[in-house]
């Protein structure tokens, strides 16, 4: 990484090119840059970590964003439930009541849960 940091900034030299220069494929450039990308948007510590090979801060990147996601996700889940529960009350559909054809139904349920 040290290696084509400087060749891109000193010689401003494209990606293509230096991967070719240090012998390392172009695709694996592009994965340690994004690797360090996500590691300023999740305020890793570079600085702590010098010693430490690119697989860590992959590890940190997943469990951070994996974690992220799973809280994303519940959360989500959550809401849907809530709008689908709120809708029901509002409906209140009961055995007894007149049934909805099915497209009457899912086009109120898609529009009441925007």
């Amino acid at each position: 990484m040290k290696k084509w940091r400087k060749l891109s900034k000193e010689r401003k030299m494209s990606l293509q090119n230096t991967a070719k220069y240090i012998n390392v494929s172009k695709k694996t450039l592009e994965s340690y840059l994004k690797d360090l990308k996500q590691g300023l948007q999740i305020s890793f510590k570079f600085e702590d970590h010098l010693d430490e090979k690119i697989g860590y801060l992959r590890s940190i990147i997943k469990n951070t964003i994996g974690s992220k996601m799973k809280k994303r996700t519940l959360r989500y889940k959550k809401e849907e439930t809530f709008k689908l529960e709120k809708f029901l009350e509002k409906v209140k559909v009961s055995n007894e009541s007149e049934e909805l054809p099915t497209g009457v139904l899912r086009k109120t349920i898609k529009k009441e849960l925007k």
